[in-house]
């Protein structure tokens, strides 16, 4: 009788597979008995939904973990016409946008305060928002559609407008003081769109 130890039994499935094709790090092992596909057009697991505004969806690594592997992720937005994602940044990756349906125009500023792009968009088009630049988009009369990709498996987006805007945790002698602004400036920006995040309806005025 012979006693096979767990340790032997794993040094002797690792002799077999490399005899059949080669050496394994175990990311091919991983990379195959993984989920590799998901629905961003599901509106039931939508991220954000504002009936209004549109519908926001994102996949990251808790979605969908092969992507902590490539340190990726995903998201796939759809603006109603005339509505408006909120001004934001996105604090620990860069972006690049593809733009699906519709139309927008895009504004896109640098963390010093430079306006690097502030264009119309269409169906087609690609354009980089880098980490760190706030970028805001208002959909034209027929919609707008995009896909964006991040460069961070788990990627964080910091609102500057809506009920989940940084500002909103900050007294308001120090929004008054930093930004040089009346309190009643001050007021506005740390409570405006109060029921409302990321998208915004075109009903209400930014």
């Amino acid at each position: 009788m012979e006693f096979v130890t767990p340790e032997e039994e794993e040094q002797q499935q690792m002799h077999q597979r490399r005899s059949r094709g080669g050496p394994s790090n175990g990311v091919e092992e991983t990379i195959c008995s993984a989920k590799l596909v998901f629905n961003l057009d599901n509106q039931r697991e939508a991220d954000v939904f504002n009936r209004q505004a549109g519908k926001l969806n994102m996949v990251n690594e808790h979605k969908l973990p092969i992507l902590s592997l490539m340190d990726l992720s995903a998201e796939k937005g759809h603006l109603q016409p005339n509505a408006l994602f909120s001004p934001h940044w996105t604090v620990n990756s860069h972006t690049v946008v593809y733009v699906l349906n519709g139309d927008a125009q895009i504004q896109v500023v640098s963390n010093n305060g430079e306006a690097v792009l502030n264009e119309q968009v269409s169906r087609g088009d690609i354009f980089p928002v880098p980490q760190f630049f706030a970028a805001t988009a208002r959909a034209g009369q027929n919609g707008f559609e995009w896909v964006a990709f991040k460069t961070n498996r788990a990627p964080l987006k910091s609102p500057l407008a809506g009920y989940t805007s940084v500002f909103r945790a900050m007294p308001l002698e120090v929004i008054t003081n930093s930004y040089q602004v009346s309190p009643s400036q001050a007021q506005s920006l740390k409570l405006n769109r109060e029921t409302e995040s990321l998208l915004f309806s075109p009903q209400r005025q930014y």
